[in-house]
């Protein structure tokens, strides 16, 4: 159960970085 959990946010942190272009903004992230 945990590594699914610690994948879904790998995946999420990974889709928020390219969405803001590589900078890790917890805002932005977060919308």
């Amino acid at each position: 159960m945990r590594k699914i959990i610690l994948i879904l946010i790998l995946l999420l942190i990974s889709g928020c970085e390219k969405s803001i272009g590589g900078e890790r903004d917890e805002h932005g992230c977060l919308g």
